[in-house]
């Protein structure tokens, strides 16, 4: 029994998976650390919602091509594999820090595609690697300590980069990004793999061609919406801490930090509701939340209201994760399970573009927080309907309390 006991710490802290560990985290905030210099340094080099904007744009669009050509183009890729995109995303952040390449939107714009593909293709090929190294019994518990370490990433990466762009600029946090993304590289190589990774390629292509039940279109319509919402925040937020609040550029990672507290003080207890009430109908009302919080840091001009706003947009943001989760997971058969995820990530990451060109978009006429507070009414009205279409046939709503995945 004690064994029994002690069987998650173990898999969480063996030697097998400890490099593993210490390679995710070193990734996840050095990226988290360049992303939030990258729009800093967008916005010093041309202040507007739109630079910001087209940066984020070149960062995130590489993954929409990636979903959808990766799983037949794509190996799964072991630690060698890993470690090298880590290595090219690291030449990429130093050369951004070097002071022989001019900060231009151009260059900049190119960092981030450069950067979002190479990004994009090591988050696609890294499905064998939690199977390969960590034992079939453990995987559940192991995919839900490297989202835990996601989360923390976003806390930490950007505080660092805040704290590196106040003491000595853009040049050098850069230099830090590259430094851990190298960190990164050379810890992935101490992960020991084993053969299951070639059994975890073969297992995602999924040849079934059945439709997708209506549930987990709902769960894709909340993906776009609640993508959309976030990639607007990111962008509206800069203008709104420099012009509005009188902040420095470099305060977006606080804001960006706000948000990760928000998703480590995690998930409200609304997933026992599911068997009350329809799922999409919870779905919508938690997009409601977040579209709330989202018009208090369009609207209000007190620095600590839009701070509680944030943290408040995390603990919401990291719900409705764990409630598509458990829908997508109950709702679709397990030959089209791996389809729905694949439409699910789709969705969100073509909500996020979205989100990331509306404020630019509508500066000129809405301002940058018009923008923001237009997309998150459109995603509001949009999630409501979804869920007046799919409600009645919520196949969850009979099957009792649900509370974790």
């Amino acid at each position: 029994m004690l064994a029994e006991r002690k069987r998650p710490l173990q898999i969480l802290s063996d030697r097998a998976t400890r490099p593993l560990w210490a390679a995710r985290t070193l990734e996840q905030v050095a990226d988290w650390t360049f992303l939030t210099t990258l729009l800093v340094a967008a916005w010093m080099v041309r202040p507007s919602a739109a630079s910001v904007g087209i940066v984020l744009l070149a960062r995130i669009a590489p993954r929409l091509l990636v979903l959808v050509l990766g799983e037949r183009l794509l190996p799964v890729l072991g630690p060698a594999g890993l470690a090298t995109l880590t290595v090219l995303r690291a030449l990429v952040a130093a050369a951004l820090a070097s002071a022989f390449v001019p900060l231009d939107m151009v260059v900049l714009a190119a960092g981030a595609l450069v950067s979002g593909t190479l990004s994009a293709i090591s988050a696609e090929t890294r499905a064998g690697l939690l199977p390969a190294v960590v034992a079939p019994g453990g995987l559940g518990l192991a995919g839900a300590f490297d989202a835990l370490l996601e989360r923390a990433a976003l806390m930490a990466g950007p505080l660092l980069a805040t704290v590196v762009l106040v003491m000595a600029g853009p040049l050098p946090a850069f230099g830090v990004a590259a430094g851990l993304m190298t960190a990164a590289a050379l810890t992935y190589l101490g992960v020991r793999a084993d053969g299951r990774a070639a059994g975890a390629a073969q297992d995602r292509r999924d040849p079934s061609r059945t439709a997708l039940p209506p549930a987990l279109l709902m769960v894709a319509v909340a993906a776009f919406v609640t993508g959309a919402i976030a990639g607007s925040l990111l962008v509206a937020l800069m203008p709104i801490i420099v012009l509005r609040l009188d902040g420095p550029p470099a305060a977006l990672g606080l804001g960006l930090a706000a948000v990760g507290l928000g998703t480590l003080i995690g998930p409200l207890a609304v997933p026992r509701l599911m068997g009350r009430l329809p799922a999409s109908v919870l779905m919508a009302g938690l997009v409601a939340l977040s579209a709330g919080a989202t018009i208090v840091v369009a609207v209000v001009d007190d620095a600590i209201a839009i701070a509680l706003a944030l943290v408040g947009i995390g603990i919401v943001g990291v719900t409705h994760d764990v409630v598509r989760a458990i829908v997508a997971r109950r709702s679709a058969a397990d030959d089209r399970f791996l389809a729905g995820t694949r439409l699910v990530l789709l969705a969100g990451t073509g909500g996020q573009c979205l989100g990331a060109v509306v404020p630019g978009l509508l500066d000129p006429s809405l301002g940058p927080a018009g923008g923001l507070a237009a997309v998150t009414v459109a995603s509001l009205v949009t999630i409501v309907v979804a869920a007046l279409a799919t409600g009645r046939r919520d196949p969850l709503r009979h099957h009792g309390s649900i509370s974790s995945t």
